[in-house]
């Protein structure tokens, strides 16, 4: 499983007093630790608590299979994985606005929110994965 980092500060004004804003685990497995969205007290500045390591997370074949049946299955689990994400959205909000992808990857379900009129916006550190895109 990969590491966290506990964040102590708040990254916006390094106040130490914070209240748990929504938690929830990865849905893809890949940590252990639940994630929580916390809320500053000092400046209401929403801040994610447990930040990921990215070393070592994404090799360079990660995005691109050289198996055509491997190839197949991804994208089918890729498709699921982002139709499931689009119907959550619309749970919460009816309307396109505008969405952050944090850690987009190769821009996927960017690019399917997008089709549907939202404005798209995404970052990730994988220099494999922002190639692909």
């Amino acid at each position: 499983m990969t590491t966290v980092h506990i964040t102590e500060k708040c990254p916006l004004c390094e106040g130490m007093e914070f209240k748990d804003y929504l938690a929830g685990k990865a849905p893809d497995g890949i940590y252990d630790t639940p994630f929580t969205l916390a809320r500053c007290k000092l400046c209401d500045f929403i801040f994610l608590r447990e930040v990921p390591a990215s070393q070592g997370l994404y090799d360079k074949t990660y995005y691109r299979s050289t198996c055509p049946i491997l190839k197949s299955l991804f994208d089918l689990a890729l498709f699921v994985f982002i139709a499931d994400r689009v119907k959550l959205i619309s749970q919460f909000k009816e309307k396109p606005g505008k969405i952050l992808d944090v850690g987009c990857g190769d821009g996927a379900f960017l690019a399917r929110m997008g089709k549907t009129g939202w404005q798209v916006y995404g970052i990730d550190t994988s220099k494999s994965a922002l190639a692909y895109a």
